[in-house]
């Protein structure tokens, strides 16, 4: 996927999740320092 249109993307939605009230900036740093395993 283009760099540009996923950043656009990511604007877009960060802007609508922050009409409810989230900080997708702050959401993304607690994702951080989670550990997820994915089993297939």
């Amino acid at each position: 996927m283009n760099e540009q249109l996923l950043e656009k993307a990511y604007a877009i939605a960060a802007e609508r999740y922050a009409e409810a009230g989230i900080d997708t900036e702050k959401a993304m740093a607690k994702l951080q320092k989670m550990a997820i395993s994915l089993h297939c």
